[in-house]
């Protein structure tokens, strides 16, 4: 994990994720600019960084399985 990368695109990353929330920005443009003719670009490779960090999960170790009730059929 290279947060050295992560923390000089930081700026762009919050960019990118504002412009997403506000509609400013399509996800195809976004996967766009994470990659180049098959190799992804440097914030690409933020993103692809950020992703990497080990982020606390509500479901680990327990099952996947919706717990709301269903109706019967």
């Amino acid at each position: 994990m290279n947060l050295k990368k992560i923390e000089t695109w930081w700026p762009d990353m919050l960019r990118v994720a504002g412009s997403l929330v506000t509609n400013q920005m399509r996800a195809y443009d976004l996967l766009r600019m994470f990659g180049r003719e098959g190799h992804p670009t440097p914030l690409g490779q933020a993103f692809a960084e950020y992703g990497r960090i080990a982020k606390p999960s509500t479901c680990s170790g327990s099952s996947t399985r919706s717990t709301t009730p269903t109706a019967a059929r």
